[in-house]
């Protein structure tokens, strides 16, 4: 009997010691992969990133950080991509991370942001005829997230891009556009993260197209 509990705590300590391995394992993979994120410029960078994180994501189901990072890091290949006809396949993987994403975490404003955003960048590969399917799912996703946290600053920088691209005739327009940018510049003033790897990008983002509509 005293070997049995000798033998029962040894492993409960050897199990114990596995999972803070794996645990900073997860931590140091997703650390090395943020840090990637800030100086990625090339497609080729984001597409090494985004295969990364859908690594972490394939092995860590339970966490929707890795996932969601995946999804983002495919939207920004897709936008640094120039063959029009490459495009949807690039996107339909990041659409696919989100909503694995969503099936862990259902009520997620950050994860409902790049829906959004998904769906935004499918647009230019041909504005006239797309807008119908997309933009009601752009529309939709934001209004979702914002009854989730209306203090999210990348619901208004993506509903105010959808408004700045859109043309005048229908809508949209650089003065339209401003005072929601102006709005998610406010709430990135209190943005906070308070746990590891929560979304925090935007604000650069938000800055040129601020530039852009006082101009």
């Amino acid at each position: 009997m005293k070997n049995l509990k000798y033998f029962t705590h040894s492993l409960a300590v050897v199990v114990g010691i596995s999972l803070i391995a794996l645990a900073n394992d997860y931590k140091n993979a997703m650390k090395k992969l943020e840090d990637s994120l800030k100086k990625a410029q090339t497609k080729e960078e984001w597409l090494t990133i985004s295969q990364g994180f859908e690594r972490i994501a394939g092995s860590e189901s339970k966490k929707w950080q890795p996932a969601y990072w995946a999804a983002y890091s495919y939207i920004r290949v897709t936008q640094r991509e120039k063959a029009m006809d490459k495009k949807d396949a690039i996107l339909d993987k990041a659409d696919e991370w989100v909503e694995k994403g969503l099936k862990i975490s259902p009520n997620n404003d950050e994860l409902l942001v790049l829906k959004a955003m998904s769906a935004q960048s499918r647009l230019p590969i041909d504005p006239m005829s797309r807008w119908m399917k997309y933009g009601p799912i752009i529309g939709t996703s934001l209004e979702q997230a914002k009854k989730i946290n209306q203090s999210n600053p990348r619901i208004y920088l993506i509903s105010a891009e959808n408004i700045y691209f859109t043309p005048k005739d229908f809508g949209g327009g650089k003065a339209k556009a401003l005072p929601i940018f102006e709005k998610a510049e406010e709430l990135y003033k209190n943005q906070k993260s308070e746990a590891d790897f929560m979304p925090n990008w935007g604000i650069e983002e938000l800055n040129y197209f601020i530039e852009q509509c006082k101009k």
